[in-house]
């Protein structure tokens, strides 16, 4: 784990000063209830009022006179002595505050509602927000001491490059410049200041330090657990212990704690597996074999097997080739419409990637924001629109169709979509289709989503084509200007399938500079897929049993061309077919898309 917080230190260390001052109230059993007063609250502001009337009347009268002048002095009124009680807790607040952080300014802590917020939490002895640990405390004000004297260090490096004397001090002489007055045999601040110089020595040879994202700070402290052999935490034990690391995050503490366990798990050297068998249990599913002569060899040579049921057998090939060329449909929009995705590249750059649906033109820019951004940043909704409005500047955007990505539709996002007259639809992802007693196995879970619609499936293939370009190129990393040259050839270069019904090879760039022809290519496309849904053949009745094809996944290995179990056709609507299995769990598939295709018969 990193030594210092340096990532929403403020929010972190407010909360927890606000703890602290509640623990510090209570330890010196302060009278934090302002309300009400009491003789002893009486007495203390109305000799608090003698010394301050006694400084104003010595400045004109004599001394012998004071005591008859203070005699004639009234007692202070009640709301003069609730006045004071609050005058005498804010300065013992502010005084618990300078103790927690001497050099760092947190901000106020005497407004109203921090006093409020104080005494109720002190009276019913409770805490306005959960407490960290005694380390985790430590930590805060030792990376609010280091935050402190890092801005000093960057200052007198700024200071240095304007006069343009930089200087490699040493840490003594360094120590003196930013007034680093603290004991120097103390273990704790030699070992903060030598993180401070190694700060100063980094800026002066122009290196960049690398913060720590979550997910690398949770699997240190797995690694960190393992090399001290010590047991995986629960999750209640990471989240007391390591909480302060995430106070900003958006994942829950499950999905949190996943990343700190999966990394464990795959660290410890002796996590195998365990597996027990009983001699005196049985385990009989069947024959397993799908060929008639070893079932009937197996049946033969063993009699508990005689009358087991023999699997569903799929005899044939799944007929892709065909249901290609007879049920293919082309996607087709109102103008102006774009498929949107984020793309990759090495967890360096992230790029938002527009296709225009009608006429294939493709316009790309990245979401970084400088080369530092992590990756949750990257797909920030505010990096994210910050590129929309790149392309916006570009071409007109009236319809966006895209997958189920957080920033794309973020609240902020569905804002700025309203605002500029944009109409957004998400396209939903599915998974691969696995049988129920394969869904635990981490091959299966480590499967991403594919497209559930032929729509997604263009902006997919534009991403392939993109990499394609980049390899024949000889492209490692696709870098932005590398990326505009890439962008510049595909809109240029002949596309297949608007060439073949614009009878001509014609580019991106043609059809989307020319209106008319865009039209001409939309009526073409919309005729070809209403003559392929009304053919014979392409409606499939309510009631009718389907093969559904199973694609190659990258991630695992296909063990049949066809989905295991059985499905039924329920209905349609329009070009989508309602499948439902044996276990009632229903699916809308077109009648061929990219992934999963539907054959007539069982």
């Amino acid at each position: 784990m990193s030594d210092y917080i340096t990532d929403d230190i403020d929010v972190i260390a407010k909360a927890d000063c606000l703890n602290y001052i509640i623990d510090e109230l209570k330890a010196m059993h302060y009278d934090v209830n302002y309300g009400e007063i009491n003789n002893e609250d009486i007495q203390i502001t109305y000799k608090a009022k003698q010394r301050r009337h006694a400084n104003y009347y010595l400045e004109d009268h004599d001394i012998n006179e004071l005591d008859e002048e203070l005699k004639k002095l009234p007692h202070p009124t009640r709301a003069e002595v609730i006045k004071d009680k609050i005058n005498r807790l804010k300065a013992q607040i502010e005084k618990i505050v300078s103790i927690y952080s001497p050099n760092y300014d947190l901000g106020d802590f005497t407004s109203e509602q921090h006093l409020e917020l104080i005494r109720d939490s002190v009276l019913r002895n409770t805490y306005p927000t959960t407490p960290f640990t005694p380390s985790d405390r430590d930590l805060i004000r030792r990376s609010l001491i280091y935050l402190h004297f890092k801005r000093k260090i960057d200052n007198y490096f700024e200071l240095q490059q304007r006069h343009k004397k930089i200087v490699r001090h040493t840490k003594e002489i360094l120590m003196k410049n930013i007034n680093y007055n603290v004991d120097k045999n103390a273990p704790f601040y030699v070992k903060l200041f030598d993180d401070l110089y190694k700060h100063f020595t980094n800026l002066v040879d122009g290196k960049r330090e690398k913060s720590l994202t979550i997910d690398e700070r949770l699997k240190a402290a797995a690694k960190e657990h393992i090399n001290a052999k010590r047991s995986k935490m629960t999750q209640t034990e990471l989240e007391n212990n390591y909480r302060v690391w995430w106070q900003s995050s958006k994942r829950t503490s499950k999905q949190l704690y996943k990343v700190y366990s999966d990394e464990y798990d795959l660290l410890n050297t002796n996590n195998i597996m365990k597996t027990s068998f009983n001699a005196t249990s049985k385990f009989n599913r069947g024959i397993g074999y799908k060929t008639a002569n070893k079932q009937n060899y197996l049946r033969k040579h063993n009699q508990e097997l005689k009358n087991e049921p023999a699997p569903n057998v799929d005899y044939g090939r799944f007929p892709l080739k065909q249901n290609l060329k007879q049920y293919q449909l082309h996607v087709i929009a109102p103008r102006h419409s774009f498929i949107i995705d984020l793309m990759f590249e090495n967890n360096v750059i992230c790029y938002l990637v527009a296709v225009n649906i009608n006429t294939r033109k493709l316009f790309v820019e990245p979401t970084n924001i400088s080369e530092d951004d992590v990756s949750n940043k990257m797909k920030s909704t505010t990096a994210y629109l910050n590129a929309l409005k790149k392309i916006m500047k570009k071409t007109t955007i009236k319809y966006i169709r895209a997958d189920g990505e957080k920033a794309f539709d973020s609240t902020n996002s569905r804002k700025f979509y309203a605002s500029n007259g944009i109409e957004f639809q998400t396209v939903s992802r599915q998974m691969s289709k696995y049988p129920d007693f394969m869904q635990k196995l981490n091959m299966v879970k480590a499967i991403t989503s594919e497209p559930s619609h032929s729509s997604l499936g263009i902006i997919d293939r534009v991403i392939r084509t993109i990499r394609d370009l980049a390899f024949n190129l000889k492209i490692g990393l696709i870098e932005p200007n590398a990326m505009e040259y890439i962008v510049n050839l595909y809109n240029n270069a002949p596309h297949n399938t608007l060439s073949k019904y614009a009878g001509m090879p014609i580019t991106p760039n043609d059809v989307d500079n020319d209106e008319e022809l865009e039209r001409f290519i939309v009526r073409q496309l919309h005729q070809k897929n209403y003559n392929t849904a009304t053919k014979l053949g392409y409606d499939i009745f309510p009631g009718t049993y389907v093969k559904v094809y199973n694609e190659r996944s990258s991630m695992a290995k296909r063990r049949n061309e066809f989905e295991p179990g059985k499905f039924k056709v329920v209905g349609r609507k329009g070009p989508l077919f309602e499948i439902i299995d044996e276990n009632s769990q229903k699916q809308n598939e077109p009648r061929y898309i990219s992934r999963y295709k539907l054959s007539l018969g069982m």
